[in-house]
């Protein structure tokens, strides 16, 4: 649900229609990626670790991942139109 969301803050994100095309697209590549890694290496990593670890794993990566995203999401700073 929170990803479906997303795009419809690009109107006060991105003011230009340039700006939201190059977000957009830069979105689905990694979505794209994502989803490509998300389906071919679990299977290579609980064959070999097991589930526990594997959860381990993706916890920790998802983490980091998580802590980056929050920590270079910044507002910015635009005068109100009203």
């Amino acid at each position: 649900m929170l990803f479906g969301m997303v795009p419809l803050a690009f109107p006060e994100m991105f003011t230009t229609m340039k700006e939201r095309a190059a977000v957009s697209s830069w979105r689905q590549m990694f979505g794209i990626v994502g989803m490509i890694i998300g389906v071919a290496l679990p299977p290579l990593v609980y064959g070999t670790l097991g589930w526990g670890p594997m959860g381990a794993i993706f916890a920790g990566i998802a983490l980091l991942f998580f802590i980056i995203m929050v920590s270079s999401s910044k507002e910015k700073n635009v005068a109100s139109r009203r």
